[in-house]
């Protein structure tokens, strides 16, 4: 027997106060369901209709695949970019979006539905694989539904299905077979037979048989044309998909059927019709005690204005009658009165707009922008759970330094869970952004100053190189011209007569101590020691002047072409400037170029008319340098002794009018 002591002072006293159910259900995991069966027996249809009434988030493979196309993310990039290529998605691809959609707060509010997962295919994971992420989600599911079917009623039902082309909209046997229909018709009407007899027959159910006829009709005249059978319904896929799932699926997800405590597994007659299945899910829920997922309501109403000039009371009183559940069930106004939820969770006291005004648990909160509304539709628990609603307070700490001012705002944060700010931590980072800009914006100036210093020096070298070249030009003389042009006309047999010449001359030199002046070790050691000091500094390539050379190709002993050497006339050609649309020049077949694609290969070069028509004293200078003149005049004068269709020939006895190779006319050039 309890002593008096013990007895409750107050026993009429709910000791659950309004704010104890609420946090209860804040604090509570979501209802979260996993939908297991055979291919076909219909899974995603109940997974629908859960997701309907139960007010939780549907997990379907081609739903994720629209959304994230439609919101443009990550994974909807690159689907988008697979699918344009025509290439499939791969399941890993799938299974990470997956996993996301398991981490969104909408989730974590509503629950979910999920019924496309574990899935036959182990491309990418394993079955046992996949129902190891199962065991290890964050959400688990809570109910385990597994509808059964037996094979033959399944095949024999998805093989009956057909599809409206048109549409997509699948019609299962019993909604397209004529003889199905006729039967059903004969049924009906033996129905209302006995119906009349018993005097039972009423309005409804003769405006219901009407509809039903006039459906029935519609299907035979102009649905039942128009319908297909689609491949994965043909008879023998159906059976192969289901025995994959035998084999391969079936033993593993018995298994985790067995690790589920038998209150939370529900197990279906997949014979019965969707809305039967739906029932008996909801009628088990129902005897549980459980209750669905809190929805947010949105308020809004067509007095919109007027509630903008109206004070706080006013507004809540005006807002409390908007979209009522039931009637005088009006909403209540809430502990963060206008103060938007959301900003107070980031320690700012906004107020928030009738606009954004929103009901949830029978009460009402008010945001203050579109984002804000946005993120506590998909999730207000964060922002409603407790010490919520806690004004922000802010405290501030001065001292001299040294004085522990960082070690007494670390206590005091870690006391009350609150954020330090530091002066030196917040401008930190600013001032490395500004150090960072400043010394890219030096660098970027140095470089620009640094190459219009480079470009003046190369502009300068250049005037110099071309008043030089002018000056040369202008002090040469018509001698200098003449032993320029027997330069060129030097055989074979000089150049092999000068060692000869220079050894001659070399004996001519005199002797020290019965040695030649170059001979003498000591004119060895000394020219040795002057290479080491002085290493001779080789041109990386030959420098030469494209304006001079183009000029001196217009003057002798290049011109007149008719009159000219043979020679130079072939060395003038390679000089000239090739450009686009002129006079066509085709590669030899057995040519191949250092590019082996069919651009290079039998790439053909135009050359075009440069100055055609020359008036002027200019112009005709400049029509010197045309390359088809020039080409002209080579082929008139190498045809008496061309022996080649090659464009170049050698113009040297034995070997006048046969093609140059590639060495010589490298050499020329």
């Amino acid at each position: 027997m309890a002593s008096p002591q013990e007895e409750q002072s107050y026993p009429f006293v709910d000791i659950y106060d309004e704010d104890e159910a609420d946090k209860a259900f804040l604090m509570s995991k979501p209802t979260c369901f996993l939908i297991l069966g055979k291919p076909g027996i219909g899974k995603k249809t109940l997974a629908t209709k859960i997701a309907q009434i139960w007010k939780c988030t549907l997990i379907d493979v081609f739903e994720l695949i629209d959304e994230n196309v439609s919101a443009r993310t990550e994974y909807g990039l690159k689907i988008k970019e697979l699918l344009y290529q025509g290439q499939s998605i791969p399941e890993e691809l799938i299974v990470k979006m997956l996993l996301n959609k398991m981490e969104t707060p909408e989730v974590f509010h509503f629950g979910y539905v999920l019924c496309d997962f574990p899935c036959l295919s182990e491309e990418y994971m394993t079955i046992t694989e996949q129902i190891e992420i199962i065991r290890n989600l964050k959400l688990k599911p809570d109910f385990l539904i597994n509808i059964k079917c037996p094979d033959y009623d399944l095949c024999q039902r998805l093989s009956g299905q057909r599809q409206l082309y048109t549409t997509g909209q699948v019609f299962q046997r019993d909604e397209w077979d004529p003889d199905i229909i006729e039967k059903r018709r004969k049924k009906k009407k033996e129905s209302n037979k006995a119906g009349e007899e018993e005097e039972e027959a009423e309005e409804e159910e003769e405006e219901e048989e009407a509809a039903e006829a006039a459906a029935d009709q519609l299907m035979l005249t102009e649905i039942l044309p128009h319908l297909v059978q689609r491949p994965e319904d043909f008879l023998e896929n159906v059976q192969r998909k289901i025995d994959m799932y035998r084999d391969t699926v079936l033993h593993p997800l018995e298994e985790l059927m067995a690790e589920q405590d038998s209150q939370y597994l529900i197990e279906l007659d997949g014979n019965k019709s969707p809305d039967e299945l739906f029932t008996s899910v909801i009628s088990r829920l129902q005897s549980m005690g459980l209750r669905n997922g809190a929805i947010i309501t949105r308020l809004q109403s067509a007095e919109e204005e007027i509630l903008e000039g109206l004070e706080n009371d006013e507004i809540f009183r005006a807002l409390a009658a908007y979209k009522l559940v039931a009637p005088r069930y009006r909403w209540w106004r809430s502990k963060w009165g206008r103060i938007c939820p959301v900003a107070l969770k980031d320690g700012e006291i906004v107020m928030g707009s009738p606009d954004l005004a929103v009901s949830f648990l029978g009460k009402m909160y008010t945001l203050s922008s579109e984002e804000a509304l946005k993120t506590f539709m998909l999730n207000p628990r964060p922002f409603l759970l407790l010490p919520m609603p806690l004004p922000p307070c802010k405290v501030l700490v001065i001292g001299p330094p040294l004085s522990g001012k960082s070690t007494l705002c670390a206590a005091i944060a870690n006391h009350y869970m609150g954020k330090v700010l530091d002066m030196d931590v917040l401008l930190k980072g600013h001032l490395e952004e500004a150090r960072s800009a400043l010394i890219e914006q030096i660098r970027a100036e140095a470089t620009a100053a640094g190459i219009a210093k480079v470009k003046e020096k190369i502009e300068m070298e250049r005037l110099f190189r071309e008043q030089v070249a002018l000056g040369a030009q202008e002090a040469s003389s018509d001698k200098e011209l003449e032993d320029f042009e027997e330069s060129f006309q030097v055989d074979e047999k000089s150049s092999s007569e000068q060692p000869s010449a220079s050894a001659s001359r070399s004996q001519r030199a005199g002797t020290v101590d019965g040695c030649t002046l170059f001979s003498h070790p000591v004119t060895k050691r000394f020219l040795k020691g002057l290479l080491r000091l002085y290493p001779p500094v080789k041109a990386p390539a030959p420098l030469w002047d494209l304006p001079l050379v183009l000029r001196q190709l217009t003057r002798r002993p290049f011109e007149p072409l008719a009159t000219c050497q043979l020679k130079l006339l072939a060395w003038n050609s390679p000089y000239l400037s090739f450009l686009p649309d002129g006079v066509r020049l085709v590669p030899d077949i057995s040519f191949l170029p250092k590019v082996v694609s069919e651009f290079h290969l039998q790439s053909e070069v135009f050359l075009p008319d440069f100055y055609p028509d020359p008036k002027s004293p200019e112009d005709r200078l400049m029509h010197t340098l045309d390359v088809k003149r020039a080409l002209l005049f080579y082929l008139s004068r190498t045809r008496p002794t061309r022996q080649t269709p090659k464009l170049f020939v050698s113009y040297a006895a034995p070997r006048v009018g046969t093609p140059i190779t590639a060495q010589r006319l490298s050499k020329w050039i």
